[in-house]
């Protein structure tokens, strides 16, 4: 019996059980399904490149045909492991636009405005660039790039052809313009979560972490939860808790585990013949993510990254570099450099964003038509109308959850991401790329017409990997958790994770995880002591 159960090691889950954990008289119990984080794809950086389809540390979701966007089922890459996404993305760090959060307090959400949310982000950063000295509570080291591409570089110079300010380094997203984005890395390896949070603590004698275990039934009487079931190898097993359960599973995650338990929408659950043992309509709606489209240029140069036998050669001479000084191309995030714009004159804050990588780019690296050397400008709209839904597989409701995120069902969403690819099209053809470029591969110069570059767009455009909102925070009919996070209905449930968020952030999402699993852990403590 434990006092706290939490569903989910990632960016989220990994904070709270650091924090509850403090008080040694508090007992944790914290389920991951997938195994610990101790893979060499995970520590290196440009091991995303076997972390993006790898079976065993990742979901490898797919989704529902997507009516809009040709009927394509799209990949959608989610962490399984310790850390969860934040142990296998491209650790951008950054924080969401202010008004992002001050729309969220405006929606009800008492506590969760920027100037109340930004004291829990100063406390999970150490800018290790600017203090040397390590500081004596977990945090995530955050640095700027050891290593930076020389078409990176480019870029940059581009982005002042176009007119865009450049900044040393893209720290926060409020401001229009471009440069080299900040990581989660610390002396040339990824920092997770896990890393940040859970490694320094997994030795405690009131924590214990269980891997490999996928939780498939929360257990419930009456309004309370009493612990979870879950699967580890072929054995079914379960574990109590006596004051709350945490959900910390992700967007997709925390909504299928409610479904699964007969928490959601009453008439779905029905015709899945699952028992109703909560009626709550807005479990897996509201999912947001940002679609993004990629721009490619063959090169005339061998510095990227590439496939030919110069870059084979000289990249054996790069991982000799990373072992013996953690420095080098193996660095690299790929995504390296980035930018905020505005799709149209009358948009109120940037609502583009652009990741730059000096590599072929096209169907999440699985792409066969890569040979040679090229470079990629991805843009993705950031505040998307258009929303979908979690629901339980048609089939058969244990063989995961069916996800349609309905992208571009609002037409908003189409004119402006056609916006954003005529953007990255101008800075890729700019002067400073002249010496560099060969041709576009995509879309292709036959592709010019509007009508022709939204087709481009419903052909390929696919996720960058931010899905949220699925257990949305709010008072409205529809929301599933309060500002506590504490799930609507039930007395002792809460769901932390980015599930919660009532709108999608304007950038990566991976800080804001954090933070939320960082609020999560006060609130929780504050109802202990109350």
């Amino acid at each position: 019996m434990y006092d706290y159960i939490i569903v989910g090691a990632g960016s989220a889950g990994c904070v709270i059980a650091n924090k509850l954990t403090e008080n040694p008289d508090v007992s944790v119990c914290l389920i991951e399904s997938g195994p610990e984080n101790r893979s060499k794809l995970i520590s290196t950086p440009l091991g995303i490149g076997g972390l993006m389809w790898h079976p065993k540390l990742n979901w490898r979701f797919f989704t529902l045909p997507e009516p809009h966007l040709n009927n394509r089922r799209l990949y959608c890459p989610q962490g399984r492991v310790l850390g969860g996404s934040s142990s296998i993305n491209a650790m951008v760090y950054m924080r969401g636009q202010p008004n992002d959060f001050d729309l969220w307090a405006s929606l009800g959400n008492k506590g969760w405005s920027y100037e109340e949310l930004k004291p829990y982000f100063d406390a999970q950063e150490w800018w290790t660039d600017e203090e040397r000295t390590a500081p004596k509570d977990s945090r995530v080291r955050i640095s700027k790039p050891r290593y930076i591409n020389r078409l990176t570089k480019v870029f940059l110079e581009s982005s002042k052809d176009v007119g865009l300010p450049v900044y040393e380094q893209l720290l926060n997203q409020e401001c229009f313009g471009s440069g080299v984005y900040a990581l989660s890395q610390v002396e040339g390896r990824r920092c997770s979560s896990a890393d940040a949070f859970l490694t320094p603590v997994a030795q405690r004698s009131n924590l214990r972490i269980i891997t490999g275990a996928t939780v498939c039934k929360i257990l419930l009487s009456g309004d309370r939860a009493v612990g979870v079931r879950y699967r580890k190898g072929n054995n079914l097993l379960e574990v109590r808790c006596h004051e709350e359960l945490i959900l910390s599973a992700g967007a997709i995650g925390s909504p299928y585990l409610l479904l699964l338990s007969g928490i959601g929408p009453e008439d779905e659950l029905l015709a899945k013949s699952i028992e109703v043992n909560h009626s709550l309509p807005g479990v897996g709606k509201n999912l947001q993510d940002h679609l993004d489209v990629t721009v490619t240029h063959k090169c005339n140069t061998q510095d990227t990254f590439g496939l030919s036998w110069p870059f084979l050669l000289k990249f054996m001479g790069e991982i000799k570099k990373y072992h013996q000084s953690k420095t080098g191309m193996l660095c690299s995030n790929v995504a390296e450099a980035g930018a905020f714009t505005y799709s149209s004159p009358s948009s109120p804050f940037p609502d583009l964003q652009f990741h730059f990588t000096p590599a072929f780019l096209r169907k999440h690296g699985f792409s066969l038509d890569a040979l040679g050397h090229h470079y990629s400008l991805r843009v993705c709209l950031l505040y998307p109308k258009s929303r979908g839904e979690i629901t339980l597989n048609t089939e058969n409701v244990y063989r995961g959850p069916d996800i349609r995120f309905n992208y571009l069902a609002e037409e908003e969403d189409l004119t402006k991401l056609l916006s954003g690819l005529k953007q990255a099209r101008e800075i890729l053809n700019s002067a400073a790329f002249s010496k560099f470029r060969v041709d576009e591969v995509y879309p292709g110069v036959d592709i010019q017409s509007e009508s022709a570059m939204k087709e481009f767009i419903r052909r390929n455009a696919e996720t960058i990997y931010h899905p949220v909102g699925t257990c949305k925070m709010g008072k409205d009919p529809m929301a599933v958790v309060d500002p506590k996070l504490r799930l609507h209905g039930m007395s002792n449930v809460r769901v932390a994770d980015a599930s919660v968020m009532p709108t999608i952030i304007g950038g990566n999402t991976n800080a804001t995880a954090m933070v939320i699993g960082a609020k999560a852990a006060d609130l929780i403590l504050e109802n202990s002591l109350s």
